[in-house]
């Protein structure tokens, strides 16, 4: 299973929209609150210490979601 990972320096790419991945997402350290309109993962879902979700519509995983 594929993993896209959000980092700093793709982070505008993925920001305020509709994600969603047919693997899993990685959220890279430190980023504060990202915010999507909804994420969606049939893999897991991860943000390292530092990292907050905020999903208007909802966050769902198929493995679970860990912060």
């Amino acid at each position: 299973m594929d993993t896209l990972r959000i980092t700093r320096d793709n982070l505008s790419q993925y920001a305020n929209t509709e994600l969603r991945v047919e693997g899993n997402i990685e959220l890279e350290a430190n980023l504060g609150i990202v915010t999507f309109k909804s994420l969606t993962a049939k893999g897991y879902i991860f943000s390292e210490a530092g990292t907050g979700i905020k999903a208007g519509t909802g966050i769902k995983a198929g493995s679970g979601i860990k912060a």
